[in-house]
């Protein structure tokens, strides 16, 4: 049986205990369960870097096999200020690295997980390249696939 709040809880710890995502983050702002990161928070530079990771659509359950193997999309957000987007760039493979790392370690505890997969990936100014201190968004989709013929 899957657990996706005990998953989704596991990503976090990993995220929370890897060494280079804190040293990156520094003070900087982290939200749970949070989609649409710019639609819902109002993110000043004094805030950043901000890194969400929330559920994204298209979840795929246990059983429902006729649409394909059960998954948990999950949606990382990442927003740094400034005219160097690099900060960004470092974070999202410090992210990318460590799901894909703990995927294959332990699996975030639960044992049907089979792989992540990662699509989607953009990094983008905001409001635009020409402002002052403007704040590079980066966003990519990690899908955490299950094995078909989960219990639910």
């Amino acid at each position: 049986m899957i657990d996706y709040s005990t998953v989704f809880d596991a990503v976090w710890t990993a995220l929370d205990a890897d060494e280079d995502i804190t040293r990156l983050m520094g003070n900087g702002a982290k939200y749970r369960w949070t989609g649409g990161l710019l639609m819902r928070v109002d993110i000043t530079p004094v805030m950043c870097p901000v890194l969400s990771v929330g559920p994204a659509g298209d979840l795929v359950l246990p059983y429902d096999h006729h649409e394909g193997e059960p998954t948990l999309p999950l949606l990382v957000e990442i927003a740094t200020a400034g005219q160097d987007c690099r900060t960004g760039l470092d974070l999202l493979s410090a992210v990318a690295r460590r799901l894909r790392d703990q995927a294959v370690s332990d699996r975030f505890g639960e044992q049907d997980l089979d792989r992540v997969t990662f699509a989607s990936v953009n990094l983008n100014p905001h409001p635009g390249r020409d402002a002052a201190n403007p704040l590079w968004v980066a966003t990519f989709r990690a899908t955490l696939v299950f094995r078909v013929g989960t219990d639910f």
